[in-house]
């Protein structure tokens, strides 16, 4: 039998430890299991494009580009070099009537946008989309291809819209047929 030779006070310290630790040990792990399980439940994120024209006299988009950051969190927003759309990341998804009462409050209106989803690439939208956009991947060949395609996919399912397009003085909207 071995006799301890640390004084009493301690040894009742390292039992009352040894007692504690599978306890202790739990609230440090535990959480981490959890932390696991919510990364897993992420939530989707779409990036949009937003079509849209000025109303007579309106003010510069600033004021309508704070509306959709505040009303859609967005993670990030901008203008096209085009002027005529707007392009934003949000966890929102996106409705026409929301987009149209908050540029029209701005002096604005909506055409239309396009939104993909970020988790598994689908996309939706309602209006006339914007216009498609050149897209750099290094393969100048291909790139030009494949916006030319959806360019002219583009024209030929909104002929009206690409007047409008290549003529932004006529009155009406893309819409009209």
């Amino acid at each position: 039998m071995a006799i301890s030779t640390s004084p009493p006070h301690l040894v009742r310290l390292r039992k009352s430890f040894e007692s504690t630790l599978p306890f202790i040990t739990a609230l440090l792990i535990i959480p981490f299991f959890g932390a696991s399980d919510l990364s897993a439940q992420t939530s989707e994120t779409y990036s949009c494009r937003i079509w849209f024209g000025k109303v007579e006299n309106s003010a510069m988009p600033k004021p309508w580009l704070t509306s959709l950051s505040d009303g859609y969190g967005t993670t990030s927003i901008g203008m096209e070099e085009d002027g005529c759309s707007i392009w934003f990341d949000t966890d929102e998804r996106v409705i026409l009537s929301e987009l149209e009462d908050r540029a029209s409050a701005v002096g604005y209106t909506v055409f239309g946008y396009t939104c993909v989803n970020n988790m598994d690439d689908s996309t939706f939208g309602e209006g006339v989309p914007p216009m498609p956009v050149h897209v750099n991947t290094g393969d100048e060949t291909g790139d030009h291809a494949r916006y030319a395609a959806a360019k002219a996919q583009w024209i030929n399912a909104h002929p009206r819209a690409y007047a409008y397009v290549t003529d932004p003085e006529q009155t009406g909207t893309p819409h009209d047929k």
